[in-house]
C-alpha cells in the first residue's frame, strides 16, 4: 500500500513551501492517516519538515498559539 502525494506551488492547499535540498523518504501511511485523524480535530494546519532516510515531523498548529508535534520514523526497506 502506497500513496504520492504532491502539492503544486499555488495549490490553495499548500499555503507555503520551503526546499532547502532534494529528499525521499518513506513513512508508513496508516501510522501517517492515524496520526493526521487524530490532530485533525483541533487543527486545519500542519507543518511538515523530513529528510531524506530521516523522521518526519508533522506540526499540527493549535487554538491560542500551542502546537501538537509529531515526529514519525522512517520505513526502511531491508535488502
Amino acid at each position: 500500500m502506497g500513496a504520492n502525494i504532491e502539492l503544486k506551488k499555488g495549490s490553495d492547499a499548500l499555503l507555503s513551501l520551503e526546499v532547502k535540498e532534494p529528499s525521499r523518504a518513506t513513512y508508513p501511511l496508516s501510522y501517517l492517516s492515524d496520526i493526521v485523524k487524530a490532530a485533525s480535530a483541533t487543527s486545519d494546519v500542519v507543518a511538515l519538515e523530513f529528510s531524506t532516510d530521516m523522521p518526519v515531523r508533522l506540526d499540527f498548529k493549535q487554538p491560542y498559539d500551542g502546537s501538537l508535534i509529531y515526529y514519525l520514523a522512517p520505513r526502511i526497506e531491508v535488502e
